[in-house]
């Protein structure tokens, strides 16, 4: 479903439709088939192929796939050209925008990880069947896990981004005022 050519999924049950007819005559010839020749009838009328996933119902994941390959570096980039535009324009206080920027990532990245399992509760209670709800939820744990990921990434770039140039400004200080107090 996530590829350029779409096939249907089926599943082709010719073979064991002449497995059953095979045993339907093996019954009748021996005399113990309850069914008195219907069944061969009733074979017949089952689909030779059956369609799990239509390749015409579903919509193209191929094309999202495809618009977000080339989204997702180009928002990137222009994240990246938005944080430095404030270093840029304001170069005697790195140290306070990196601060602010780091402390808005963290909380953002931590934001993220907290409403991460606030969806899965209302996405399983809308699974009806308990098999799916199975299915459904190891399909959400999996996605959420990659999520949570990138959100635990977020939070430490953002954490790096706060501490390391207060640290360093931290630092300077320190070797200035020693350095002050030699001469």
């Amino acid at each position: 479903m996530t590829s350029n050519q779409r096939k249907t999924v089926a599943i082709d049950l010719t073979g064991v439709k002449s497995v059953v007819n095979t045993l339907v005559s093996v019954a009748d010839t021996a005399g113990v088939s309850p069914t008195d020749g219907m069944a061969d009838q009733k074979v017949a009328t089952l689909p030779d192929e059956l369609v799990l996933i239509d390749a015409n119902s579903v919509p193209s994941f191929y094309t999202y796939g495809l618009v977000f390959l080339w989204l997702g570096p180009i928002c990137a980039i222009l994240a990246l050209a938005l944080l430095a535009y404030s270093y840029i324009r304001n170069k005697s206080q790195y140290v306070k925008i990196a601060l602010l920027q780091g402390a808005a990532i963290t909380i953002v990245g931590l934001l993220s990880l907290l409403t991460g399992p606030l969806f899965r509760p209302p996405l399983l209670s809308a699974v009806t069947s308990p098999n799916m709800r199975i299915v459904v939820g190891n399909l959400y744990d999996s996605f959420i896990a990659i999520f949570n990921s990138q959100a635990s990434v977020m939070v430490s770039l953002g954490l790096t981004l706060a501490l390391v140039p207060l640290a360093v400004s931290y630092s300077l200080g320190l070797y200035k005022k020693k350095s002050l107090k030699k001469k």
